[in-house]
C-alpha cells in the first residue's frame, strides 16, 4: 500500500531524534498510522463519538503531524507531570492549530494542574494564566454552529481555570480582567448544561469575594444582547 508522504510544520531547528521520529510516522502504512493515531486518541481520553470521528476524518497531513506533535511532546516530557507552564504558554500560543490539538493541550493541562500542588498552580498563571482568555473568546462564538470541538473546549477552559483559581494568583488574575468574568456569564448557555454548570461554579466563586464584578459583567452582557439580567438563569 502507498506510503505517506507530506511536509512537517514546525521549528526548523528540530532535533535529530524528533526528524527520526518524523521519518518514523511518515514511513507508516495505512492500517499502521490509523492504529497509532486511535491509541492517541485513547490516550487522550477522546471518548466522545462525534470528536473522535471529527478527528478522524481529518486529511492526512493534518493526522500526520498531530500524531507526531503528540509523540513528539510524550518524548520531550515523559508525560503531563514532568511538563512545565511555558511548554503549556507555547503550546496554547499557537493561533492556527486543529481544535483536536487543542483540546489534548487543554487536557494535558487540566490533568497538570490538578495532579500538582498549588504551587504549581501559581507557577502556571504567572507564565501563562492569560492565555485561557482568547480561547474562551474565540470558541463561545463557534459554539452556536454546533461544532462538536466547540463545547468540549470550553469544557476544558473552565476546567482548567477551576484549577488554577484554588490558588490566590489565580483568582486575582481572573478578578482584576473583566474579560475573562464576561467569557464566564456568555458560558450560561442553557442548551448546553453541563458548561452553564461549570461556568456558574465560577461566578459563585468570585461572587463570594466580590459580587459586584460579576453582577456588572451579568448587566452588561444582557444590555448588549437586549435581554433580562437573569434570563439565562
Amino acid at each position: 500500500m502507498k506510503r505517506a508522504t507530506t511536509k512537517r510544520k514546525g521549528n526548523k531547528k528540530d532535533t535529530s531524534a524528533h526528524d527520526e521520529l518524523w521519518i518514523r510516522i511518515i514511513g507508516l502504512n495505512p492500517d499502521e498510522l490509523s492504529k497509532e493515531f486511535e491509541h492517541m486518541l485513547d490516550e487522550m481520553n477522546v471518548t466522545n463519538k462525534e470528536i473522535r470521528e471529527s478527528a478522524s476524518n481529518r486529511d492526512m497531513e493534518t493526522k500526520l503531524n498531530m500524531l507526531y506533535n503528540y509523540q513528539k511532546n510524550e518524548q520531550l516530557t515523559g508525560g503531563s507531570n514532568e511538563r512545565k507552564p511555558t511548554d503549556f504558554s507555547n503550546e496554547l500560543s499557537k493561533v492556527e492549530q486543529p481544535p483536536e490539538s487543542l483540546h489534548a493541550t487543554l487536557q494535558s493541562l487540566r490533568i497538570y494542574l490538578g495532579s500538582g500542588s498549588l504551587s504549581r498552580s501559581k507557577e502556571f498563571c504567572l507564565a501563562s494564566g492569560e492565555k485561557i482568555k482568547p480561547i474562551l473568546i474565540k470558541y463561545i462564538q463557534c459554539v452556536s454552529h454546533q461544532s462538536p470541538f466547540s463545547l468540549e473546549i470550553l469544557m476544558e477552559c473552565t476546567k482548567c481555570m477551576k484549577s488554577f483559581m484554588d490558588d490566590p494568583a489565580g483568582l486575582n488574575l481572573v478578578m482584576k480582567d473583566p474579560e475573562y468574568i464576561s467569557s464566564l456569564v456568555c458560558c450560561l448557555i442553557p442548551e448546553h448544561p453541563r458548561l452553564m454548570v461549570e461556568a456558574i461554579r465560577l461566578l459563585a466563586a468570585i461572587s463570594l469575594v466580590n459580587s459586584s464584578l460579576v453582577l456588572t459583567c451579568i448587566s452588561q452582557i444582557a444590555r448588549k444582547n437586549n435581554t433580562s439580567r437573569f434570563q439565562k438563569v
